[in-house]
């Protein structure tokens, strides 16, 4: 079977995969992704994206391993 990992630095602690990603992952047979961003900190506070835009993740206790 696959593992799958989510690597996080101090800059995005907070972060969690969005589950629409990961199977897209999986279905394409995608071995490796990479996001790449400036630090929140380099930027101005006019490139920040919209809070509106962000989705909210769900709580752990609601999630499921699924066995591949």
């Amino acid at each position: 079977g696959k593992e799958y990992i989510l690597m996080l630095s101090d800059d995005n602690l907070a972060q969690v995969i969005d589950p629409k990603i990961l199977n897209h992952l999986i279905r394409n047979k995608i071995e490796f992704c990479l996001e790449v961003r400036s630090k929140s900190s380099d930027l101005e506070k006019s490139e920040l994206p919209p809070n509106e835009d962000v989705s909210i993740p769900k709580p752990k206790e609601n999630w499921k391993s699924i066995d591949m």
